[in-house]
């Protein structure tokens, strides 16, 4: 009997092709999940488009070579740090203490406005102690938490650092003997 022709036939044909369909599909999500889960490789993404000469940056529009194009060189594209990339990373719950602290101090060697804002925000809010690796995961989180557009709250003189500096004064020692006297 003569064969339809199905068994070696279009059925055949149309596999590769879906077979390529599942891979694009794959490789979008892939790239979806890493711009949810990731500030960084989201401006990545963003960086890689716009080489791309294109507008859009739905990895759906992307045909299979290039999603596999940005997954093999995403790790090489090196872009600086932003507030915004540590503070979105501070609030996901995997991310641990060191990886904050690194963070910080990668930003406070990039951004002056950022480590002036950790100083301040050490010396009114945190005792003082203005090494990240010495504040716990909490503190970390609170101090990416303020809105940097805000003014940071200022407290006249912490505790702690008015137990090391109880003096007024430019240095915070006591004042030079007879600087509180009046000539007669």
């Amino acid at each position: 009997s003569r064969s339809c022709g199905c068994r070696f036939g279009l059925s055949q044909r149309r596999a590769p092709a879906a077979m390529a369909a599942d891979l694009k599909q794959e490789l979008v999500q892939s790239i979806k999940d890493l711009q949810k889960s990731d500030p960084l490789a989201h401006r990545q993404w963003g960086e890689f488009c716009r080489s791309q000469a294109t507008s859009t940056r739905d990895p759906a529009k992307y045909d299979v070579e290039s999603l596999q194009s940005f997954l093999g060189i995403k790790d090489t594209l090196s872009l600086p740090i932003t507030l915004e990339d540590v503070q979105a990373m501070s609030l996901m719950p995997e991310t641990d203490h060191e990886t904050l602290v690194q963070q910080l101090k990668d930003l406070q060697r990039s951004d002056f406005s950022t480590k002036d804002r950790w100083i301040k925000y050490c010396m009114t809010q945190a005792g003082g102690v203005r090494d990240p690796a010495k504040h716990d995961l909490e503190s970390l989180q609170a101090f990416f938490s303020l809105d940097p557009s805000e003014p940071m709250p200022v407290h006249s003189r912490p505790q702690a650092f008015q137990a090391a500096y109880p003096f007024p004064g430019k240095g915070g020692g006591p004042p030079p003997a007879g600087a509180n006297r009046r000539p007669p």
